[in-house]
């Protein structure tokens, strides 16, 4: 699967099948603010949002931008993947 980054929409993306998911962000002060992550009901539990947030933390490392994950999605995936911490301005 290949992530595309729709900067016009400001949203990472994964088309499969005519149908898409995605994951909204914004970019402000040298942060990447993950504000929503939609996968629709056929996807879910497939994986699709892990590869969402890993393109964001990769993106993010890249970019030399921290993570504020106000996308439940994200925040419990960082709450459960503690190595990449470095990365959140929003410290737990």
């Amino acid at each position: 699967m290949e992530v595309i980054n729709n900067i016009e929409n400001s949203r990472f993306e994964i088309h499969f099948a005519k149908k898409y998911t995605f994951m909204d962000y914004t970019i402000k002060f040298k942060k990447l603010i993950l504000a929503h992550t939609e996968v629709t009901v056929e996807f879910s539990g497939q994986g699709f949002g892990k590869l969402l947030v890993n393109y964001a933390i990769n993106f993010a490392e890249k970019n030399s931008l921290l993570i504020i994950p106000t996308c439940s999605f994200v925040e419990k995936f960082l709450d459960k993947h503690q190595e990449f911490n470095y990365l959140r301005d929003d410290k737990k």
